[in-house]
């Protein structure tokens, strides 16, 4: 996303962590212990804006999505199961389905996600579009998401996930009119269609999204107080009454703005929640991974 001003946004004030309809919700002061974010490092001019992120190779590397229209490839390095560094060492710039090259990013790229096969997908939020990119670095397009003329030019679809059969997943960051929902819609082949209505809760939008090794539909999302705020909602999108949990939610990185999710199992059998900020190329925000395991949160989650 990338903020009208985000000066402005940092400084507006209200009420954050106003209460939380799922039950309790376990802080980042609480897993302060093993989750503190590490900066995103790399020898490469101009890497930055990172709104989507996938780790592969069993937790030793990842891809992630700037929102200037490039991919970047790098490590992760871990002590004792801890994320200690995160390194980019390579990137790679898309053009658009029509071969053309926008040297300012293809029309804001933000959701990531790869299927099984290593299929990558992205979803653009000011072109209204869903690409998927191709072994040769070329990408293709999508049938676009529904009801895109109805939102708001920087609130559109940022969150992407691809199941365990192929199907794509994409719902928008903000709600049409006066809606208290953002619909969750379903690419399977060439339609688009609603899987369900997901509540919006507080100040919280929709901005990333993976399904787990479980099955179960992860959500991260974001509020704008004083700063930044992020939770994450679990789903299982097999039950249509499930109204979906909280399992996590933090106001402790104020600089950090956290757009990206990828849920993984490590070698041990951890469920990891591993996030990638986006710093909108700021000196005053944070490109930095955030990883935390579900284990840390309680038996409950």
């Amino acid at each position: 996303m990338r903020l009208r001003s985000t000066v402005a946004l940092i400084a507006v004030t209200g009420a954050v962590l106003a209460g939380v309809s799922c039950g309790n919700i376990l802080t980042a002061s609480e897993t302060s212990a093993i989750a503190a974010p590490v900066s995103v490092q790399s020898a490469l001019p101009r890497i930055g804006g990172l709104s989507g992120i996938e780790v592969v190779a069993g937790g030793d590397q990842f891809i992630g999505l700037s929102d200037r229209g490039f991919l970047v490839f790098g490590r992760l390095i871990r002590q004792n199961g801890r994320l200690t560094e995160a390194h980019v060492d390579s990137r790679l710039d898309f053009p658009a389905p029509d071969g053309s090259t926008d040297p300012m990013g293809a029309g804001d790229s933000e959701g990531l996600a790869r299927d099984k096969d290593g299929r990558l997908r992205i979803s653009l939020e000011q072109n209204n579009a869903v690409w998927r990119i191709e072994d040769d670095g070329l990408t293709t397009q999508l049938p676009d998401p529904p009801e895109t003329g109805q939102l708001i030019a920087n609130g559109k679809y940022e969150a992407l996930a691809v199941d365990d059969s192929g199907a794509l997943y994409t719902l928008p960051e903000t709600v049409i009119e006066k809606r208290r929902f953002v619909p969750l819609w379903r690419l399977d082949g060439e339609a688009w269609s609603k899987v369900r209505d997901v509540p919006l809760i507080d100040n919280f939008h929709p901005v990333g999204a993976d399904f787990g090794p479980d099955g179960a539909f992860y959500l991260l999302e974001r509020a704008f107080g004083l700063g930044f705020s992020n939770q994450i909602r679990r789903f299982d999108l097999s039950d249509p009454s499930d109204p979906g949990r909280v399992i996590w939610r933090t106001d402790e990185h104020l600089r950090a703005n956290f757009e990206g999710l990828s849920v993984w199992q490590d070698a041990t059998g951890r469920t990891m929640l591993t996030m990638v900020s986006d710093d909108n190329f700021l000196p005053l925000l944070e490109s930095a991974i955030l990883e935390i395991s579900l284990d840390s949160l309680g038996p409950s989650r």
